[in-house]
């Protein structure tokens, strides 16, 4: 969808490669957990440059 909306997206492996560069960075993860009581998010910042 992005791609039709004229954006160029690039598919990464699960470890971004060094000095990967972009305007903008969407991870979308799978993870999963069989304990009910497990819930919570995930954060990263870039690093300083």
């Amino acid at each position: 969808m992005l791609e039709q909306l004229g954006y160029e997206v690039d598919i990464l492996p699960a470890v971004v490669p060094p000095n990967y560069r972009a305007h903008l960075f969407i991870a979308i993860h799978a993870d999963g957990s069989n304990d009910s009581n497990a819930s919570g998010y995930r954060v990263a910042a870039p690093l300083a440059s």
